[in-house]
């Protein structure tokens, strides 16, 4: 079911983007720096990221983008801090840490967002250097991670600065957050990335 959806929903905005006027379509690649795993955790750098998007100009100040990004597995570093347990009433309880290594420490982990952005403009959409500052926010349609225990996805959001390089090239740094749940505790990764791209205008 998973993978159905990911098809259908690649492949509806693929084909939205084509039947629209003055249309980018932007595959992107991208390489995560650190990053932060439920703030408890950190995580080894250096993710991958695959993903694309369409984008529309709504005039030569501002845009609007529509994509996906996949976060490749990335794995939380081994931890033998302790987890401050002070709401936790069960010992037995999975998050509380006691003398033993954390619960999510070595476990892989992975998300699919997808999201609608705007981006600004702020020295116009001309010449052959155009910066822009750009705004994210979706939802994740996926959410992995090893051992699961009744996982759920959510909300994704994030921001980047970015340039466009001879109509063509395109670099961003950005930093995002994204959430889910996992045997009702809530989870958050938050990063920090590069990415480049390669624009087609239909």
């Amino acid at each position: 079911m998973k993978k159905f959806l990911l098809g259908f929903l690649i492949t509806a905005l693929f084909i939205t983007g084509s039947y629209a006027a003055e249309i980018d379509l932007v595959p992107l690649v991208g390489m995560d720096l650190d990053g932060t795993f439920r703030s408890d955790y950190e995580v080894y750098p250096l993710g991958l990221t695959f993903g694309g998007e369409a984008r529309y100009h709504l005039s030569n100040y501002f845009s609007v983008a529509a994509g996906f990004e996949y976060l490749v597995k990335r794995t939380i570093k081994n931890t033998t801090e302790l987890i401050p347990n002070e709401n936790y009433k069960n010992p037995g309880d999975p998050y509380y840490d006691g003398e033993r290594e954390c619960y999510y420490s070595d476990k892989t982990f992975s998300f699919l967002p997808v999201y609608a952005s705007i981006l600004f403009y702020p020295a116009g959409n001309y010449g052959e250097y155009k910066p822009y500052i750009r705004g994210d926010f979706g939802y994740n349609v996926i959410f992995a991670i090893s051992s699961p225990e009744s996982s759920s996805p959510g909300v994704y959001y994030g921001g980047a600065i970015g340039f466009e390089l001879y109509e063509t090239y395109l670099m961003e740094i950005s930093a995002s957050c994204c959430m889910g749940n996992d045997n009702n505790e809530e989870i958050t990764y938050k990063k920090i990335g590069f990415k480049v791209g390669y624009k087609f205008t239909l």
